[in-house]
């Protein structure tokens, strides 16, 4: 039987359902599989680069790549898909097996599907949205949005620059805003791609009384 060793590197992830998961898919198709999270909160003294050295070293088949580290992987790695590149964000790495890794991103994919899955294939075509965030995950969600074909993007991230860099990739359907609340009436959809809201970062995005329906 094919045994697997794989994980997660990210910080705050213990409360994470990705063991489970994974380890459940592996035995579906008869793998063994151990799902290792690796959380630089509970390791003191390692560091990104540490970890994913430490997988390589361990034999690991590859890992995926949590907050805060999407983006801070890509210079530690052999090589990066082109879509990865193009988002500039990297959610999976590939480790062969004289070590060589290769750094994809499944988030845009993922979103997206999720999304037509969800609400259709056409629902936010040439509709306006609001993001919050953009990061490694927001940067993602970002170029999926544009997949999907909305007219208008407008992006708010307390990194103005980050902001402005994830439109200037984007083009001209999308524009930073200098805060989401006045573009919240507007929009057709609102994307939360900030860490607010998961295990351990309490709290709003923004101010939810100005979020309607419909």
């Amino acid at each position: 039987m094919t045994r697997i060793l794989v994980g997660l590197i990210g910080a705050n992830i213990q409360q994470s359902l990705s063991p489970a998961l994974h380890e459940d898919a592996f035995a579906a198709i008869g793998m063994v599989g151990h799902y290792h999270l690796m959380d630089v909160d509970t390791l003191p003294g390692c560091d990104l680069d540490g970890l994913l050295a430490a997988a390589r070293t361990a034999g690991f088949a590859g890992v995926n790549v949590t907050f805060p580290f999407k983006e801070a992987v890509i210079p530690l790695l052999d090589q990066v898909s082109d879509e990865a590149r193009q988002i500039g964000a990297v959610n999976t790495v590939v480790i062969g097996a004289n070590g060589h890794t290769t750094g994809h991103n499944t988030d845009r994919s993922g979103f997206r599907t999720a999304f037509i899955e969800a609400f259709g294939q056409d629902t936010a075509r040439d509709r306006t949205v609001l993001q919050l965030g953009a990061g490694g995950a927001g940067r993602a969600v970002a170029f999926a949005l544009m997949d999907l074909g909305v007219g208008a993007l407008g992006v708010y991230d307390r990194d103005r620059d980050r902001a402005r860099k994830l439109c200037a990739d984007l083009g001209g359907r999308a524009h930073v805003l200098d805060a989401p609340e006045p573009a919240a009436a507007s929009a057709a959809g609102i994307v939360n791609a900030t860490p607010i809201g998961m295990q351990g970062h309490p709290g709003q995005p923004m101010t939810v009384d100005v979020v309607h329906a419909g």
